[in-house]
C-alpha cells in the first residue's frame, strides 16, 4: 500500500513509499527504461548500489490492470522508513499524478490519514 514516511530535506517532509500490507495494494505507473535512464533515476531517488541510500530499489511483482498479467518491476522503497507527514505541496504533487493517471484517490487519502494518525499518537505517547 502507499505510505508516507522518512524525511526529505529538499521536500521539507515525508515522501511517498510503498509498504507491505496483507490484502492491500496501490496503483503504480510502470515505465520501460534504458540502463542510462535507470542510473539517472537512481541518482534522483538517492539510490546507491553500495553504501547508504535514501531509497532501496526492490524487485516486486505488479499486476497490470489492462490484462491482469503479473510482471516484475523495480520499485523504490524507503530504505529506513518511519511514518511522517508530507508537506501540503508534496501531497498535492502526488495527487496531481494520481488524477493524471486516473487512479483512485482513496489510496492517497488513506496514506495521509494513517501518517497523521500515527504521528499524532507518537506525539501523545512522547508527552506522557
Amino acid at each position: 500500500r502507499l505510505a508516507y514516511g522518512g524525511h526529505s530535506g529538499s521536500r521539507g517532509g515525508a515522501v511517498a513509499t510503498v509498504e507491505e500490507a496483507p490484502g492491500e495494494a496501490c496503483p503504480v505507473v510502470v515505465h520501460r527504461m534504458s540502463d542510462r535512464d535507470l542510473r539517472t533515476l537512481d541518482a534522483c531517488e538517492g539510490f546507491r548500489a553500495f553504501g547508504r541510500s535514501f531509497y532501496d530499489r526492490r524487485r516486486m511483482i505488479v499486476r497490470r490492470d489492462i490484462d491482469g498479467w503479473d510482471m516484475e518491476a523495480l520499485v523504490y522503497v524507503l530504505a529506513r522508513p518511519w511514518i511522517n507527514i508530507p508537506t501540503r505541496h508534496y501531497h498535492k504533487t502526488i495527487e496531481a499524478g494520481y488524477i493524471a493517471h486516473g487512479f483512485d484517490l482513496l489510496h492517497l487519502d488513506n496514506a495521509l490519514r494513517r501518517a497523521i494518525r500515527t504521528v499524532a499518537a507518537l506525539e501523545m505517547d512522547h508527552e506522557s
